[in-house]
């Protein structure tokens, strides 16, 4: 997202981070796929639907903590004093991104804790948690990432100026 901002005149917001959007939406559905493949396939794939499935929270959970630097730093801030009504909204969505965060964090933790488990009692178990959060954790950045597209940055397009809009795509391209 901040390589297309760097690089293109922005027209709309909604279509600048509509890339990244696809990217996490991609990330979320490969993750869905994996925690499938983990729980029906069985011990013979066992060890890389483990891998790919960590490799899909590492990505997700740095794709978002750039995306929640530009929104702390950067928009939500920008938006706080040239739109301030959008200030509850903006509080929502903050807590709701550490809320997925530590969602995305335990399944991580559940998935080290499954690799080690011996019990195939306690296996199972393990996997049925890593299951329900991995869907759940899904289901809200899906909801989250709709819910930012379809009031911050159409709020963006919308109701700022043409010189508030350069104003707040100046300060984008300068963040590294």
């Amino acid at each position: 997202m901040v390589r297309l901002i760097k690089h293109s005149k922005i027209t709309s917001f909604s279509d600048a981070f509509s890339k990244e959007q696809q990217l996490v939406f991609k990330k979320l559905d490969q993750l869905l796929d994996f925690l499938k493949k983990l729980k029906y396939e069985g011990k013979l794939y066992q060890r890389r639907n483990i891998k790919t499935a960590e490799k899909v929270l590492g990505t997700l959970k740095e794709t978002y903590a750039i995306h929640k630097e530009i929104d702390e730093e950067i928009i939500f801030p920008f938006l706080d004093q040239h739109i301030p009504r959008l200030d509850p909204f903006l509080r929502l969505l903050t807590m709701e991104r550490a809320e997925f965060y530590s969602i995305l964090g335990d399944c991580e933790s559940l998935l080290n804790k499954f690799k080690k488990t011996k019990n195939k009692e306690e296996q199972v178990k393990t996997l049925e948690q890593i299951c329900d959060k991995g869907i759940y954790a899904v289901a809200l950045i899906k909801n989250h990432i709709q819910l930012e597209k379809e009031s911050v940055y159409k709020a963006i397009d919308k109701e700022l100026r043409p010189v508030e809009k350069d104003q707040l795509a100046t300060s984008l391209k300068k963040h590294r």
